[in-house]
């Protein structure tokens, strides 16, 4: 598979890049340490250079002022008490810093503080360190632990060399151990990132395979749904999901569209040929009338029959309208007249059932619609004459109007058993019917009705009760 090879080798090379990027950084940082070490020692040796100097400078000035210049002929003490007054006004300007003079083998005059606390005495390996004759530089203690700074400046009179030291505690063990610390926090970032990148790897592999494999599945079997999951991946494939049902409902409609244009087409073509024998059977009883009247006979049942006749006539015309789209007549109405025709046309099969048809229309004065009233009272006739088939004897119809949001509702609810999933399902089908003579028309006519008005029709349905609701967009009065 080329997706998953690609992103193998993106994720690869990016593994790479984070554990090369992860090494220069330890180098780095390591070249920091070893650096900031160096440069402390460097500021030690300069600090303890300049005391040193300053400490020879001083000594060569007061033995200019003395008439005995000849210090060792003094007692050792007095060597030691005089000298360490000249090394303790001196490194009062440099704190941390010990320094003194080395005469004869012997280190005299030793001073110095650290936060104005007298530093404790040389220890062994210090004294070692400024008596040897390689007493510039730095060096470690004994026990490693410290490093040793020291600079001498020997007089230029004499055998005197004044010296002065600083100890640098713990530096070289520290940064060491800093440096250990800090080298392994890197390794185990670059450990659980390689681990990260391997996890991440491994599931995108996975979840991409899957929606492939999905995919391919998709492509001859809609109803198939891929497997969802957290992460991103997880909602990719509720997205691909929601495409495929997008799909399936759209090429239903569109079935659904083709077989009603069919519909349609046939409907045209029957309704067109029913039409001329009925005008036909509407002379003859015309002329019926006429002579029944001449012999003063009764045309009540004439009447009616001319009455269903032309009854007849405008189903056949709806019907027309139904074949060819368009060619409805809208205007904006109230939609009361159009309901109470449509109840007053299904009162009488209402009646020989003993159903009786409720009607709720105190809210119908501030309902209009711009609507073809006759393709309206043709749909509400069809579900007020499916109500009384599916109401049980002695039972209620409600038919109720009311506006919601932008649009206007109609209800017609029947107290019958109610329909279960696979009925509701298909129901607005065409051709799909649950009774023995039903044509499986009426339900799906209704609702294109409906949609070609800009509404729809749907259905609610329960144990003991079941509600078609037209929904048609409301007229307002910003539109008059």
């Amino acid at each position: 598979m080329p997706a998953v090879n690609t992103l193998r080798g993106q994720l690869a090379v990016t593994g790479v890049a984070a554990i090369s990027l992860l090494a220069l950084t330890a180098i780095l940082v390591r070249d920091v340490l070893v650096g900031a070490e160096q440069r402390i020692v460097a500021e030690a040796e300069q600090q303890c250079a300049t005391a040193a100097a300053e400490l020879a400078r001083q000594y060569r000035e007061r033995m200019a002022f003395r008439e005995d210049a000849d210090l060792e002929a003094l007692p050792l003490e007095a060597q030691d008490l005089s000298l360490k007054a000249l090394t303790a006004t001196v490194l009062r300007s440099y704190d941390g810093l010990q320094g003194g003079f080395v005469l004869s083998g012997r280190i005299l005059g030793k001073a110095g503080t650290s936060g104005g606390i007298e530093l404790p005495p040389l220890s062994a390996s210090e004294t070692s360190f400024l008596l040897s004759p390689q007493g510039n530089g730095a060096n470690r203690t004994d026990d490693g632990a410290d490093i040793l700074v020291s600079a001498a400046a020997p007089d230029d009179a004499g055998p005197i060399r004044a010296w002065a030291l600083k100890r640098l505690p713990n530096v070289n063990n520290a940064v060491p151990s800093q440096r250990t610390w800090l080298l392994g926090g890197l390794a185990l970032s670059a450990l659980l990132g390689f681990g990260a990148l391997l996890s991440i790897s491994l599931h995108l592999r996975g979840g991409v395979e899957n929606l492939h494999q999905g995919l391919e599945r998709l492509e001859s079997d809609l109803s198939y749904r891929l497997p969802t999951g957290s992460g991103d991946l997880g909602t990719l494939a509720e997205a691909i999901n929601k495409m495929a049902s997008s799909r399936d409902a759209l090429e239903q409609h569109v079935r659904q569209q083709e077989r009603l244009a069919a519909l349609g087409r046939v409907v045209g073509g029957v309704a067109h040929e029913i039409r001329n024998p009925l005008n036909s059977l509407r002379l003859t009883l015309e002329l019926l009338a006429r002579r029944a009247r001449r012999q003063e006979g009764e045309t009540e049942p004439i009447d009616a029959a001319v009455s269903e006749v032309d009854r007849l006539d405008g189903i056949l015309t709806r019907l027309l309208a139904f074949g060819r789209p368009g060619a409805d007549e809208r205007a904006r109405q109230k939609l009361e007249p159009a309901i109470r025709r449509a109840v007053g046309m299904g009162e009488e099969r209402a009646t020989r059932k003993n159903v009786r048809i409720n009607m709720d229309l105190k809210n119908a004065n501030e309902c209009e619609a711009e609507v073809d009233a006759s393709q309206i009272e043709q749909v509400l006739l069809n579900l007020l004459l499916n109500a009384v088939e599916a109401s049980p004897e002695d039972s209620v119809i409600d038919v109720a109007i009311r506006n919601k949001a932008q649009n206007v509702e109609i209800d017609v609810a029947d107290r019958g058993s109610g329909m279960d999933s696979a009925v509701r399902e298909k129901i607005f089908d065409l051709y799909f019917t649950t009774k023995d003579t039903g044509s499986g028309l009426g339900l799906a006519v209704s609702r294109e009705i409906a949609r070609r008005h800009g509404g729809d029709l749907s259905l609610e349905s329960e144990p003991g009760r079941t509600v078609f609701r037209v929904t048609l967009p409301a007229s307002t009065k910003e539109h008059s």
